[in-house]
């Protein structure tokens, strides 16, 4: 265990960036992190929602990670500083999973509001929302 870079609470998600040589997680302490798929050493803390990451999806085509939270929010990161480039706010629930669509260049996010929304992928922009959907929708 190394507690100077482990997560404080566990880790509700992970994915690869093959591409990067990158290994992301987001945890229930609210931050994501990014590792050296390799050598398995910390490479970044990405911080800046205010609850627990439930999902993430990486889009190469965008050079993004995007997280979504508890918090009722999904953000936009670069792959490789972790800078935040893109908030999306409209959900009144927190976001349980998220899709990318980059022929449509579309971020897809179902929430525990029963809402699915469609965000610009580029800009983070509101596109349409759905409403009847389950929250159990992965």
């Amino acid at each position: 265990s190394h507690p100077d870079t482990s997560h404080n609470d566990s880790v509700q998600c992970l994915k690869i960036s093959e591409e990067e040589g990158a290994l992301f997680t987001g945890s229930g302490d609210s931050t994501a992190k990014r590792w050296n798929l390799k050598t398995g050493k910390l490479q970044f803390t990405i911080e800046g929602h205010a609850d627990s990451i439930q999902c993430m999806k990486i889009s190469e085509q965008e050079g993004a990670l995007f997280t979504g939270s508890e918090d009722r929010t999904a953000k936009k990161w670069d792959l490789n500083s972790g800078k935040l480039q893109a908030t999306m706010e409209g959900h009144k629930g927190g976001i349980q999973c998220l899709k990318i669509s980059e022929e449509e260049r579309a971020l897809f996010t179902v929430s525990t509001d029963k809402t699915l929304n469609r965000w610009d992928l580029k800009t983070g922009e509101l596109q349409i929302t759905m409403a009847g959907f389950e929250s159990s929708i992965r």
